[in-house]
């Protein structure tokens, strides 16, 4: 008797404290800024695929920019992140510029779990929830650009919070559950409003990793105190993989690698995919639909249509420049590449001139309607991305006029989209 029990509290002992010196691990792989460029990410999703049990983590704007998903409002890329088992998709600013229907129904088809501090009409969304793997327990926030929050006016139907109150109420909720590690992903870059993330990460010491995206800027790996950041490649071109070993000595061990697409072919699921989406939208993208005879009477026509559709003095659009020949509804959607919504304020006379001569981004041109004779003031329609990046047109950001009009669908024709 004395010899059996000395043999089980020897077995319990040698249970202990192998599980005690067993090393566990979790895997995340993460990617953002996708814009569409589908093709790409199917030649990614062949090195994805070999992490089957990592913790998948998309960080938005995964659609805005690429004409045929455009069309699609997201749908295709959601499906393909579906058919990478990602866990969660942390919408992106341009993500938002569906209207909160297209968004709705393009993101409920969404398999995992969508993050941040945003809220559309009834579609599920938590600021942070706990997964486990390999008995580790994680718990991940996902938070949007906290610009949504300080242009808010611009999405008068999403109801956004602002990143910090909720980043700290996350973390208060977290501290009453066990977890191993907390994981803080964002779109938005490793800055938090205009401060290098260290500064916030130094009052945070309980974030064990921050993922970032937004700024299209590579971060394979860098370390704030005990807190590795990383960012993937913008457009697919990379994601990255973070490993994190609890060890029963060493605490955790964290690091981090960029994924780049280096098979020959591309991942089929996602090709067939893309190959179907593309077969089913070429007859509305590539269908000619009027002669450009001259840019002039192009841009002039346009500015005709802003302004009677907005019932306004004047209208400011920017583009590159246009070549003759053939417009496909293809070509309109790479002319304006995002829905930036119309707005319509009052300006004065000296504020419009300041503001055309103003040097327009992404080396395009800024085309105008004259100003109007013996006015002071008159009304003007531009986009938000417009208004919203104007120095000398500041001051009319707090009073403005929002319409449900975009400036390609008017100049296109809406019924046509």
């Amino acid at each position: 008797m004395k010899r059996f029990c000395f043999l089980l509290i020897a077995a319990l002992f040698l249970t202990a404290f192998c599980c005690r010196g067993e090393d566990k691990c979790i895997q995340f792989i993460v990617t953002g800024d996708m814009h569409g460029q589908l093709d790409k990410l199917a030649r990614l999703a062949v090195v994805i695929r070999e992490y089957p049990d990592a913790v998948k983590i998309d960080l938005g704007d995964i659609f805005q920019g690429e004409p045929a998903h455009d069309l699609a409002n997201g749908e295709v890329m959601i499906e393909a992140l579906n058919c990478l088992n990602y866990d969660f998709l942390i919408p992106g600013n341009h993500d938002f510029e569906l209207t909160p229907e297209q968004f709705s129904c393009s993101y409920s088809r969404f398999r995992g779990t969508l993050l941040g501090q945003w809220l559309c009409g009834q579609l599920p969304v938590l600021k942070w929830k706990i997964i486990e793997r390999n008995r580790i327990k994680c718990a991940v926030i996902g938070m949007t650009d906290h610009g949504m929050y300080k242009n808010r006016r611009f999405y008068p139907d999403y109801h956004f919070s602002p990143e910090m109150d909720a980043i700290n109420a996350a973390l208060k909720e977290i501290a009453r559950n066990k977890v191993d590690i907390v994981v803080l992903a964002r779109h938005g870059g490793d800055y938090f409003h205009g401060i290098p993330a260290g500064s916030f990460l130094y009052e945070h010491p309980e974030i064990d990793l921050l993922f970032c995206s937004h700024t299209h800027r590579e971060i394979p790996g860098k370390r704030s105190g005990k807190c590795l950041i990383v960012q993937p490649g913008a457009y697919g071109s990379s994601a990255v993989l973070v490993t994190v070993k609890k060890s029963a000595v060493h605490g955790n061990i964290i690091t981090s690698k960029l994924l780049r697409p280096t098979a020959k072919y591309p991942d089929r699921q996602l090709a067939a995919l893309n190959a179907k989406m593309r077969k089913n939208l070429s007859s509305r993208l590539y269908t000619a639909r009027f002669d450009i005879r001259s840019q002039k009477d192009f841009i002039t026509a346009a500015l005709k249509k802003l302004t009677t559709a907005t019932g306004s003095d004047t209208a400011v659009i920017d583009m590159p420049e246009l070549k003759n020949g053939k417009f496909t509804l293809n070509r309109m959607l790479k002319l304006f590449p995002y829905r930036n919504r119309l707005c319509v304020i009052k300006v004065s006379r000296k504020d419009y001139l300041a503001f055309i001569k103003e040097r327009p981004p992404r080396s395009r041109n800024r085309y105008y309607t004259p100003v109007p004779n013996g006015k002071k003031e008159f009304t003007l329609a531009l986009n938000s991305f417009q208004l919203n990046r104007s120095k000398c047109l500041k001051k009319y950001t707090a009073n403005f006029r929002i319409t449900p009009l975009i400036d390609r669908d008017i100049i296109w024709g809406k019924e046509s989209l």
